[in-house]
């Protein structure tokens, strides 16, 4: 994990462009996360247990998104969209560690995009 949070570091700081401010807009990373493979999931373990596992990943993915001072944009079922304005933070948050201290029983995928600011 660390060897790919220092790899994805290197490529958002590898910009050399100069920054363009303009009034009113903002800078953001955008993150999107879900469990990996939760409708087989649902299927072999039932309705209720399946809620249980979604409102504990729905926890840790709101903790770890307000310790990274970031904001949940959207839910649609296990995915979350999330928003951070520090391009760092983006990159950290779906590495936390607290998030690995679950990877026993909660198999997570996540995606930061990188576009033209």
């Amino acid at each position: 994990m660390k060897a790919e949070r220092e790899d994805m570091l290197l490529h958002l700081g590898g910009d050399d462009r100069p920054s363009i401010e303009v009034p009113g807009q903002l800078s953001a990373g955008v993150v999107f996360t879900d469990l990996s493979s939760f409708t087989p999931l649902t299927e072999a373990m039932g309705d209720a247990q399946a809620a249980d596992v979604l409102a504990r990943f729905a926890d840790l993915v709101h903790q770890v998104t307000e310790r990274y001072a970031g904001r949940s944009v959207k839910q649609i079922g296990d995915a979350f969209m999330l928003v951070f304005f520090e391009p760092q933070a983006a990159v950290t948050a779906p590495l936390d560690p607290s998030r690995r201290q679950q990877r026993h029983t909660l198999r997570r995928r996540a995606a930061c995009p990188r576009g033209p600011r």
